[in-house]
């Protein structure tokens, strides 16, 4: 038995508000992080250990740990929903699947099944109306 949840297209579907709300939320969070993080680095660039911490240097610290507390909770949820998300750059959620008894991932946008354990495209997928995902074509590549 896998240690991942395993879902139908169908189940991928009904699963597509909570995911994309996740992801809105957490490709939101995600600049504002950057941005922290940028800051501390700026605040921090020309401090010594002997001058101690300043107030601003401990605010902007605050600040980084508490967008990343937030990233790390909307990955669980993700995590939890039984997703795989693939990246803040694309903002990419994968969805396993089996396919002619292979696990395979159902990617949300652009909506490609690819293998799970070997990366080989195996099918395409296309959205219909409203991100809704279903198989239209099968092709293999080797």
């Amino acid at each position: 038995m896998p240690d991942f949840k395993l879902f139908t297209i169908d189940e991928a579907n009904r699963t597509l508000p909570l995911v994309r709300r996740i992801v809105h939320d957490l490709l939101d969070e995600y600049p504002r992080w950057r941005q922290a993080v940028a800051r501390f680095e700026i605040i921090t660039g020309g401090a010594r250990a002997d001058w101690g911490e300043t107030r601003d240097l401990v605010a902007a610290r605050d600040a980084v740990i508490g967008h990343a507390a937030r990233i790390n909770q909307y990955l669980q949820e993700l995590e939890s929903v039984g997703c795989v998300f693939k990246g803040f750059d694309a903002g990419l959620v994968d969805f396993y699947t089996l396919r002619e008894d292979r696990v395979v991932f159902i990617e949300r946008r652009p909506f490609v099944v690819r293998s799970a354990s070997f990366g080989q495209s195996s099918a395409v997928l296309r959205g219909g109306g409203g991100g809704v995902l279903s198989v239209q074509q099968a092709r293999y590549r080797r």
